[in-house]
């Protein structure tokens, strides 16, 4: 469109140039106007160039403008809205403190009276409370001569309590002379048991030694006999001919059972080693769930 424009202004200048002129304009005279014509284009070209470029940056700064004057409008208003919001809170507020402070002045009210009745209340239980402790002082100065009497005949009494107490301290004496014979008893009966149970500990620790004698010796049989069946049977089947020779398993349930009784400082490998098995298995045949044995207790030799 800017070029259209250009076109028609050079024209029309070409037109009032020849007619304005008196004689035929010449072929130098059309390439000069030609030159100046196309420097005016230029011209023209960046003047309506800039011109554009003034009028974007001035349409975007005043729409920048714009935008902040109403982003402001809307700062202004959403602050007017709070503003409006909080007034209703605090007239809401105001309406509940004062029906708070009037239901209050009521409590208030109440509170006064219930203190006027009890301040009758207590001076009607003041004035019986009176009256009772005056009936009461009255009898405690009847009690009061009572236990005067009880008192002179306590006085008699204790005189006759001290002839008593004269005769009660013969007797214990004659008691304590008594009881120093009882400990005097008493006394060679402990010294008698303490010599006893010496004798009865020296037995008891006699009997364990027996004991433990005789239980390594029945052991130490038992293993001897074992070993004595194997090697009679080992020797039964080497005497037999070798045609005949034949693999006897005995059953599990015909098989003599070997148990050994636990002896203090016993432990489960010590078992074991002695009885040339492991102690997997002493566990396993006893179902053990642990290598804790008890002395006394008694183990399935597998």
């Amino acid at each position: 469109m800017e070029r259209k424009l250009l076109v028609l202004f050079s024209f029309g200048c070409m037109l009032a140039l020849f007619s304005g002129c008196e004689t035929i304009a010449t072929q130098g005279d059309l390439g000069e106007m030609d030159k100046k014509v196309s420097g005016l284009q230029d011209d023209f070209y960046a003047t309506s160039k800039a011109i554009s470029e003034r009028f974007k940056a001035l349409e975007s700064n005043t729409d920048s403008k714009f935008a902040s004057v109403e982003s402001g409008r809307n700062a202004l208003s959403e602050r007017t809205d709070r503003l409006s919001a909080n007034v209703e809170n605090l007239v809401k507020e105001k309406t509940v403190l004062e029906s708070r402070i009037s239901s209050i002045d009521e409590e208030i009210r109440k509170i006064h009276g219930k203190v006027d009745e009890l301040d009758y209340k207590f001076s009607e239980e003041m004035k019986k409370e009176k009256t009772s402790a005056q009936q009461e002082g009255f009898e405690i100065r009847r009690d009061m001569e009572g236990i005067r009497k009880t008192y002179n005949d306590i006085i008699s009494s204790i005189a006759s309590l001290g002839k008593n107490l004269s005769a009660i301290q013969n007797d214990l004496l004659a008691v304590n002379q008594s009881q120093v014979k009882l400990g005097e008893s008493v006394n060679r009966i402990s010294s008698e048991m303490e010599r006893n149970s010496a004798r009865v500990d020296s037995l008891e620790e006699s009997h364990s030694r027996n004991i433990q004698v005789l239980i390594d010796e029945i052991t130490r049989q038992e293993s001897e006999i074992f070993r004595l069946k194997n090697e009679f049977k080992n020797r039964a089947v080497e005497t037999q001919p070798a045609g005949s020779v034949k693999a006897v398993e005995t059953p599990a349930a015909s098989r003599e059972k070997k148990y050994y009784t636990v002896r203090k400082g016993d432990s489960l490998g010590s078992v074991a080693g002695r009885f040339n098995t492991t102690v997997r298995a002493v566990r396993e045949a006893n179902k053990l769930r642990n290598d804790n044995l008890s002395i006394g207790q008694k183990l399935l030799i597998p």
